[in-house]
């Protein structure tokens, strides 16, 4: 079910800040779904359940055991969900008890894990090894199964999916039988991005490579210039992405941060510089909203930018170089349009934003073609991701269906762990063919939906009525 608790903006404003000081006081944020008392919640606290069954199997014989036995099933992970897809009245199962330490194969350079493990754990291990993973997302608190099922993407000339580096996966059908799959199988690319319906991921293999120092360096940047400059900074950099400001006048400033590897030493104090650039940008979009449209409305040389919002650069490991710590309560949309049409797309956008009075975080990242799902948002082609993070106190409802209809006009593919009112019919107009292979694979694992809900229904039940599809 839904929930509207924090939509109050006192009420989201308290949660807010009381997040931001435990963070500021022990370094530990708190962004992940967890139970308590039987009921499951997002991380947001937007979306909860309060499941007939919650199952932690401690081995793969009990996960068999408990797949084949349900009646219907959802697996949950770190909760940085969305949407309503993780929920389930009868059984939800967790797999952080199969959680096991990594350890790397030096020889093949590959690691195979537990899927259920935090990607926070994930990379302190690693790290401790000497190794790391290529690329990561914008938070660490997902499962590493949370991230296969949603088909994760950063943002890179070279290195944007997971599952560019995702070797195999052990995937249990709806009959509790384990198989392993690899690039190739069907199953393999039908479960990236595929959001568990076509069996609990397991386990996952990852290709890993040298543990590397990142520098991330951010500084504000002219809206006019960038549909000339945009690709002159892929080019110069391996990750590239933009914030924009969602209801700021036309043209003025984004924050623009690039991402490269370096021989450099670490920063010193680099943990103390990340948590204060943090909570300066938490402050501005989850309490100053003002402030951050004035910031975006300046010129980016002007010297009160530059007081405001000066240029800096940090080097950091690479497994705390992506993924931001704190987050203040918000929702996601999110859609993937080809490279070529993002600049139009982001015009139209932010029109609608502008035109509406309406305040968002809209972020801007880049991948090649090379995810190897079939239903995510950067599959086919090079892509494009404009996704907006809006504070929980604003209505969000009429204002995104009419965001996701410019971006659907514009080719836009939906991320699927994130708000989206299409439905089966919309996504097997949206990617063909994948989407029937797709159904195909999914149908074969799971022929009496025993992993479906209502809304993954809505998303891959081609037999639903029609007139159900937007």
């Amino acid at each position: 079910m839904k929930r509207d608790a924090l939509e109050d903006p006192a009420t989201r404003l308290v949660a807010d800040l009381t997040h931001a000081l435990r963070y500021a006081l022990t370094g530990a944020p708190d962004h992940e779904g967890r139970f308590e008392d039987g009921v499951w919640e997002n991380w947001s606290r937007t979306y909860a359940e309060r499941p007939a069954h919650v199952v932690a199997p401690g081995d793969e014989a009990a996960l068999c055991a408990a797949v084949a036995s349900a009646q219907r099933l959802r697996v949950v992970g770190g909760g940085h969900s969305f949407n309503a897809t993780p929920l389930c009245a009868d059984t939800m199962l967790t797999l952080d008890a199969m959680a096991s330490p990594p350890r790397v194969d030096t020889a093949r350079r590959r690691v195979r894990l537990g899927a259920g493990v935090r990607v926070r754990d994930l990379n302190r291990a690693l790290w401790a090894q000497g190794w790391a993973l290529p690329v990561l997302g914008s938070t660490d608190a997902q499962s590493l199964g949370g991230l296969v099922a949603t088909d994760l993407h950063g943002t890179g000339r070279r290195h944007g999916f997971l599952s560019q580096q995702t070797t195999a996966l052990r995937v249990v059908g709806a009959d509790g039988v384990a198989r392993d799959c690899v690039p190739g199988d069907a199953l393999f690319h039908a479960a990236i991005g595929g959001l568990g319906a076509c069996g609990v991921v397991s386990e996952v293999e990852l290709e890993v490579v040298p543990a590397f120092h990142m520098v991330k360096t951010t500084q504000m940047v002219s809206v006019d210039a960038l549909p000339e400059s945009v690709d002159a900074a892929l080019d110069a950099h391996d990750h590239v992405s933009f914030y924009f400001v969602g209801g700021a006048e036309a043209g003025g400033a984004a924050r623009q941060h690039t991402w490269d590897r370096v021989d450099a030493p670490l920063t010193p104090d680099w943990t103390r510089d990340r948590l204060i650039a943090e909570l300066k940008d938490f402050a501005i979009s989850a309490a100053l909203p003002d402030a951050a449209t004035l910031l975006a409305e300046l010129e980016p040389d002007s010297a009160l930018s530059h007081l405001l919002a000066p240029p800096h650069s940090v080097v950091m490991p690479s497994s705390d170089a992506f993924g931001r710590k704190l987050f203040y309560l918000h929702d996601e949309l999110e859609h993937g349009v080809p490279h070529a049409a993002w600049v139009p797309c982001l015009e139209a956008v932010l029109g609608v934003l502008r035109a509406r009075d309406f305040f968002s975080i809209v972020e801007v990242r880049f991948t090649d073609d090379r995810s190897a799902g079939w239903l995510g948002p950067g599959v086919g082609r090079r892509t494009a991701y404009i996704e907006l993070a809006t504070p929980l106190a604003q209505p969000r409802d009429e204002v995104y269906a009419e965001i996701e209809r410019v971006l659907v006009d514009f080719g836009g593919q939906p991320h699927l762990g994130k708000w989206t009112r299409l439905r089966a019919h919309d996504l097997r107009r949206l990617h063909g063919d994948r989407f029937d292979r797709f159904d195909a694979v999914r149908r074969t694992q799971d022929p009496e939906g025993k992993f479906m809900n209502d809304a993954l229904r809505a998303l891959f039940d081609l037999d639903l009525d029609a007139g159900d599809a937007r």
